[in-house]
């Protein structure tokens, strides 16, 4: 099931969300679900990037440059756990 804020954004579009140039992507943040259906997005469109609000610059180019470390980098912050952002941030690291 997809949840409804996606539903949401997708009946605003004329056009597909893989014909969009740029895509913003909310959740609630502790909410799981939330994160699997970004997952979804992000899988069906295929995008060449990927942008998260919660690193900083620097932790951002450390998680591109160390790939295998993103968890570690990501629980540096004051975010919740990387597990509940793990769908998305999966299919990022592969892009």
């Amino acid at each position: 099931m997809i949840p409804r804020f996606f539903l949401a954004v997708a009946l605003v579009l004329s056009q597909p969300l893989s014909a969009q140039d740029i895509v913003v992507l909310g959740e609630v943040h502790d909410n799981p679900e939330a994160h699997q259906g970004q997952a979804r997005v992000v899988l069906e469109m295929a995008p060449t990037a990927v942008v998260f609000e919660m690193l900083t610059d620097t932790q951002a180019q450390r998680a591109n440059a160390e790939r295998s470390r993103i968890n570690d980098i990501w629980n540096e912050g004051n975010w919740p756990h990387y597990s509940l952002y793990a769908p998305i941030l999966k299919l990022s690291v592969t892009r």
